[in-house]
Order: structure tokens, then sequence, then C-alpha cells
């Protein structure tokens, strides 16, 4: 109206024409006040009449609304929901950042990166799609479950998937790039491609660390002795052969090393601080076994403890390695699903009339492999009956492939002996020619057995 007025009412300086304009002006006052009464008395909106003293507010489609109110019109703020959909978030986990792809059921939505914060990703989703249900994925690696563990806390859905069973194309192979994987992740996990591992609870996982780490003091600690041996060889210098015969390290064999002479006071300089590590390391070994003693005399192992430690070759060490590996033992639904856990299960390749089968796959779980594998090689020396059955084996194959055939019937015992919470008994049916050759077979099992037990690597086809 200011425009108008300055239009018609101020270039003219006659009085007629002020009057003119007045009139003028008081005629275009008259149609606006008739428009907005119009307006405000009867809305329509996609052919259909709101009354207006009915709706004082009368929402979009659009997700926004408009208010009237004495003839002037407000704007509000975007009212944005996505009830009933989806938004997929896939995750490629680093140490500095996170590159995370977001997606619906349908297509891509947007891709960035961010600081590694489970936080700041769920204030962006709830922020940006308010009401959506979140699903989100990332690989399984260094950064463990604490990653699920926080975003499930904050009622967003996550699964850890293996990486090997990601499906990839040759391209995503050949151009790998944080986006790419971000990408395909979401992409599979909105497809329903994707299958979450077992993620156990944070009291199992603690109980593990404490096993794995005392595993990891025992390869540290043999790592050094094999340094001290390859420094004794590098100066022609031979252990006698009371020391030899043992593989364990005596203190009477320790202070003969100590006692060593040699030319040069640098090499005995060189033999002390290996010595001095090994001493350390050996500590930490006595420190993380009384650990987990106490931890095996607790009322959640206790039990379970004593009946494996029933069958012979397993000791408290390897219990607690299986019982901490395992977990629940009744999330395996049957024995093929507990083997192919454990890792004894072989590759195959089977394509027309050819059929191959390789040696063990690489996706169990090489801590339960190791130490069942370590007591195949104790329980043939205790139980007559496996004693038989590893030496019919090895009328037939390697030593090697034979003691995995064994592992897997120890595995089934240790299924047994868990699920029914019964002590395992040696069997007393095998015939008495078991008996007569146990010892006899007990002392060739030594010129067989490998010097790296753990590391059985094939297994027999049929």
């Amino acid at each position: 109206m200011c425009t108008l007025w300055l239009t018609f009412v101020k270039p003219q300086r006659t009085k007629g024409c002020i009057a003119s304009s007045r009139i003028c002006f008081s005629f275009l006052y008259l149609i606006y006040v008739v428009i907005i009464f119009e307006t405000t008395e009867t809305l329509c909106f996609n052919q259909r009449k709101v009354p207006a003293d009915k709706v004082s507010k009368f929402e979009l489609q659009t997700n926004f609304s408009i208010t009237l109110k004495t003839g002037t019109m407000e704007t509000q703020s975007n009212i944005v929901n996505f009830d009933g959909q989806n938004i997929y978030v896939g995750i490629d986990v680093h140490k500095k950042n996170w590159s995370i792809c977001l997606r619906n059921d349908e297509f891509e939505l947007k891709k960035f990166s961010q600081a590694p914060q489970p936080d700041l990703l769920v204030q962006h989703l709830k922020r940006n799609y308010p009401g959506a249900k979140y699903k989100c994925v990332y690989e399984a690696g260094f950064c463990g479950f604490w990653i699920e563990q926080q975003l499930k806390a904050q009622g967003v859905d996550c699964i850890v998937v293996n990486a090997a069973d990601v499906p990839t194309s040759d391209k995503e192979k050949k151009h790998k790039s944080d986006k790419v994987d971000c990408r395909k992740l979401s992409r599979e996990l909105s497809s329903g491609n994707l299958k979450g591992i077992y993620v156990p609870d944070q009291a199992q996982l603690d109980d593990r660390k404490l096993v794995r780490t005392r595993d990891r003091f025992v390869v540290d600690q043999t790592r050094l002795k094999n340094r001290i041996k390859s420094l004794l060889d590098f100066y022609g210098i031979k252990i006698p052969e009371a020391f030899a015969q043992s593989s364990a390290w005596s203190k009477k064999f320790i202070n003969w090393l100590e006692k060593l002479d040699f030319e040069n006071g640098t090499a005995k300089m060189s033999l002390m601080l290996l010595l001095e590590e090994y001493n350390m390391i050996r500590k930490l070994v006595v420190g993380a076994t009384k650990a987990i003693k106490i931890l095996a005399a607790t009322p959640a192992y206790q039990q379970r403890t004593e009946l494996l430690r029933s069958i012979p070759g397993i000791g408290l060490t390897n219990s607690m390695v299986i019982l901490t590996e395992l977990g629940d033992i009744k999330r395996f639904k049957d024995m093929d699903h507990l083997c192919s856990y454990a890792g004894f299960v072989p590759n195959v390749y089977a394509s027309g009339d050819t059929e191959r089968t390789g040696q063990m796959t690489r996706r169990g779980n090489h801590h339960l492999c190791d130490a069942i594998i370590e007591s195949s090689w104790m329980i043939i020396r205790m139980d007559p009956v496996m004693l038989s059955c590893y030496t019919r084996y090895c009328k037939r194959m390697d030593s090697n492939k034979a003691i995995i055939k064994i592992a897997r019937k120890l595995l089934s015992r240790i299924r047994y002996v868990l699920v029914t919470n019964k002590r395992y008994e040696l069997s007393t049916t095998e015939t008495k020619k078991s008996a007569e050759f146990f010892k006899a077979s007990a002392a060739r099992i030594d010129t067989k057995k490998p010097k790296q037990q753990a590391s059985a690597s094939a297994i027999p086809a049929g």
C-alpha cells in the first residue's frame, strides 16, 4: 500500500489530483479488505474447503503449516518426521575417524566422515532423521565391541560382521577405499545380506582378555628362550645334556647361563640383558597364571572347570581357555556348528566332477583350536580308547592329520560334558588289546609328534 501511495499521491501537487488519488487509494484499500475477509472465511486446499471458524492452523502435506491470524500469514519451522522408515548406516571404523554412509530402503542418502564417537553419530541421525529406525553395521577388528555396546545403549540397532562375509564385487576389491567400504556395508545391510557375529557380554570379554594376555606372555617367553639359544649357538656354546633334555628352564639352568664367560664383556652384557627380560616375562606368566586360578575358583567357572578337568589331558589353563572362548555352549545348535567355530573343518572345492578337500579353514577361533589340539596330544597318553583311535588313524594318514581327528572327538566330549553337566568317565568297553599296547604306543608317539604341536594344518578327507 505504501508503494501505491508513493506512486499515485506523492508525484501529484494539485488539489484536484490529491483528491482523486485519495479516492483511488480508498478504493484499493477496500478491495484489499474484501480479499482478506474472503480468505479468512474459507480456505481451499486440494479441492477441499476447510471453514476458517473451525480451523485456525491447517497443516500442509509438505510438512509446513500456515497460521491465519488477523489477515497475516506466518510460516513456522519445518516439521520433519520419518516414522516407519529405516535408515541404514555403514561405518568404516578407523582409529582417527569414521567413514559413514547413510541410505534408506530405496537409495543412498549421504556420505561423510566424523570423529570416532558414537554420540556424534546418534546426534546426527536424530537431528536429520527424527523418528526413523536406525540400523548400523561395522566390521569386527581392533576396536572390539564397545561401539556396538554404546550404540545399543542409546537405542540404535547395531551388528558386527566378519569382514570376509561382506559381499564384494571385483571392482570394489581393486578400487578399495573408506568411502567404498562404508557404502558397501550400508548397501548390503539394507539388502539383508549381512549376519552379525556373536557378541559376548562384558564379563566374558574381560575374562577372555585375561586368559589371552597370559597366552601372549607365554609366546613372548618362548621367543626370548629362542633368542638366548641363538646367542649361544652364535658363540659356539653347547648346552649340557642335563639341561638339553628338558624344555623347561630350571633355576639351575638359569644360574649356569649367568656364570658363562665370554672373551668380550659386551657379549656377556647381551646375554645378561636377555636373561633379565626373560626373568621379567617369567614373573608375568606366573602372575597371570595365579590370576586365572583365582578366576577359575569363582562361582561362574568353578563347576564347569571341574567338569572339563575330568577329561584326561585338559588342565586348569586349557579349561579356562575353552570356557572363555566358547561362552554359552548351548548357542551351538549342533556338533558341526561347534566344529566350524573351532576351525576343525576343511576347505572344500567342488565343481562338477571335481572335488578337492584342502587344509583346515582359517575362519575358526585359533585360541580354542590350539588349546584343544594341545589337550589332544595329552589325552592319547591317558585314554586307551583315544590311543587306539590315534594308532588306527596313523596307519593311513600323517600324525598331524590323525591328531585333528582326535581333536574333533575331544571337542565332542567337551560338548557332552558341558551340556549334560556330567563328569567324563573313561570307557571300559574297549578290548584288552588297547590296554596291552598302551605303553608301547605311548612311547612311539614322541617320535611322531611334531615340534609345534598346536599348529596342525590339515584335516584328512573323510
